[in-house]
């Protein structure tokens, strides 16, 4: 797992585990950022600028903070089998 500011652009996986309170929590899923959800890493600006992600079709920015407190199972999409890249 990696934390989704730790993706690579253009990078998608299956998000595991979200850390954080319950406003956190409440607040990532007001974005439909929940675990069990698909998300691809769009864009990343640079020094502390937000994540820009793909949850079901929508486009979502994301602060550098709250990116780091959302862990994701990255997977190869050019693998027939869907395997993780990353341990």
């Amino acid at each position: 797992m990696v934390s989704l500011a730790d993706m690579k652009v253009n990078e998608a996986g299956i998000i595991r585990k979200l850390g954080g309170g319950e406003q956190f929590q409440a607040k990532v899923h007001s974005l439909n950022v929940r675990v069990g959800k698909k998300i691809k890493k769009i864009s990343k600006l640079i020094l502390k600028g937000p994540v820009v992600v793909e949850v079901d079709n929508t486009h979502v920015a994301i602060g550098l903070g709250m990116a780091r407190k959302v862990f994701v199972e990255v997977s190869d999409e050019d693998s027939s089998h869907g395997q993780s890249k990353r341990r």
